[in-house]
């Protein structure tokens, strides 16, 4: 393979500035998320779902950038119950109410699995993973059935979305500090 050189890298940059397109080019590129720079338009069609039969549901929830998605569908599939038998156009659940609680759970777990390894060599493998894994968002059905069983849940009202909740990238770090 060829070493790139600075008489390459000179040489592809006088091509560049030399063609007005590619400064257009790098403003799209600047400004535009690859993804939908790249999509073809010509096979959007084509790769719209098309159903026979339409099944009505109630507006999306949003969970944001959050790693809530396993509370947000558990929430969706009691609501949708919830709406048909009380006849309601639009109803929530308080996704922040499960997350908190999912918090507080996973919170307490972690200092019982410490608890339960302070006698052990600090470079003991299943303690660096709790260590390293931390209090994280994930989770699946089977929590997401601890959490209501043991907390129930409550209509978006009684606990609405802040700007942690919606972004736990920041808290997320806070709390494994």
């Amino acid at each position: 393979m060829k070493k790139i050189t600075f008489d390459d890298l000179k040489k592809y940059n006088s091509s560049y500035e030399q063609k007005p397109v590619q400064h257009a080019l790098k403003r799209v590129l600047m400004k535009s998320e690859l993804a939908n720079i790249f999509e073809k338009q010509e096979q959007k069609p084509l790769t719209q779902f098309r159903f026979s039969h339409e099944i009505k549901t109630l507006p999306v929830a949003n969970q944001k950038q959050s790693g809530r998605c396993w509370i947000f569908a558990g929430l969706n599939m009691l609501r949708e119950i919830v709406a048909k038998n009380f006849d309601l156009k639009e109803f929530e659940f308080s996704q922040n109410y499960t997350a908190f609680y999912d918090k507080l759970e996973k919170i307490n777990y972690f200092v019982e699995s410490i608890d339960d390894f302070l006698e052990v060599d600090h470079d003991d493998r299943t303690l660096q993973h709790i260590l390293k894994t931390g209090i994280q968002d994930g989770g699946q059905w089977d929590m997401f059935v601890s959490l209501v069983e043991k907390y129930g849940v409550v209509p978006k009202d009684a606990m609405v979305e802040s700007a942690s909740s919606g972004a736990t990238a920041y808290m997320n770090k806070l709390i494994n500090v």
